[in-house]
C-alpha cells in the first residue's frame, strides 16, 4: 500500500516516482484524485512527482484517496509515450516566445488606449 509522505486530517502529501517527469500522468492522476467525494483539492507536480491532496478530513474519504492509489504505479494511469518535438533551434523557440509576449503587449496596450 503506497502510504503517504505526510499524513494530516485534511491533508496528504505523497511521492510518487511514477509521475516524475511525466506530465500527462501527472494530470490524469491528479484529475482522477479531484474527482474522489470530500477531496477539495490536488495538486501534483511532475517534477518533483509529488502529489498533495486536500480533503475533507473525514476517515473515508483518507481511505477512499489511499485506494485510489493502492498499488503502486500499476494503479496509476499509463505513461504518456516520449515524444521529443523538433520545433526548431532554441533561437527559433525564443524568437517565436518573444514575438507571442510583443503582441500580447500590444494588445493590452491597445485596448487601455479604448478604455
Amino acid at each position: 500500500m503506497l502510504l503517504p509522505v505526510h499524513d494530516i486530517p485534511g491533508r496528504l502529501r505523497f511521492t510518487l516516482a511514477a509521475i516524475r517527469g511525466d506530465r500527462r500522468r501527472t494530470a490524469s492522476l491528479r484529475a482522477r484524485v479531484r474527482a474522489i467525494e470530500g477531496v477539495s483539492n490536488a495538486t501534483a507536480n511532475p517534477l518533483t512527482g509529488s502529489l498533495i491532496v486536500q480533503y475533507d478530513g473525514a476517515r473515508r474519504t483518507r481511505e477512499r484517496i489511499l485506494a485510489s492509489l493502492d498499488g503502486g504505479p500499476s494503479a496509476l494511469p499509463e505513461p504518456a509515450a516520449m515524444v521529443i518535438p523538433c520545433a526548431g533551434t532554441l533561437a527559433e523557440i525564443l524568437a517565436k516566445a518573444v514575438a507571442e509576449r510583443m503582441v500580447e503587449h500590444a494588445i493590452r496596450i491597445a485596448l487601455a488606449a479604448v478604455i
